[in-house]
């Protein structure tokens, strides 16, 4: 926290910028470059969102969200790979049992869920 707190300011020292035609100068303090800094990584940060976005299909998307039981857990636990592999086609099945109820729904229509592998 402290480098990021420092970041750009006299405390991690700098160098001074000076114009090749009007010979103007500019102190540029340097940076932390820690990976969690905002001033350092907001344009990676923008490209990975950019990145991101192309990958995106021209669609509506929906965020939907499941709590698993807490008397499921030691189940988790126990297997975590088979479970974390059957609960999205469990998921994927129940959203598709609600938009079939749902008068002016999506009519038993429902896209494939995202994280619901091999359940196709």
């Amino acid at each position: 926290m402290r480098a990021i707190e420092m970041c750009r300011t006299a405390a991690l020292g700098g160098h001074v910028d000076e114009c090749d035609s009007c010979g103007a100068r500019k102190i540029s303090y340097n940076s932390c470059r820690n990976r969690h800094c905002p001033k350092c990584q907001g344009l990676e940060k923008q490209k990975w969102l950019e990145q991101r976005c192309r990958e995106l299909l021209p669609v509506a998307y929906f965020h939907v969200v499941f709590t698993v039981p807490e008397e499921l857990n030691p189940l988790a636990l126990a297997n975590p790979k088979w479970f974390y592999w059957t609960c999205p086609g469990l998921v994927d099945s129940l959203v598709l049992g609600f938009s079939s109820l749902s008068s002016g729904g999506l009519g038993g229509r429902a896209p494939q869920l995202p994280g619901s592998y091999g359940n196709a």
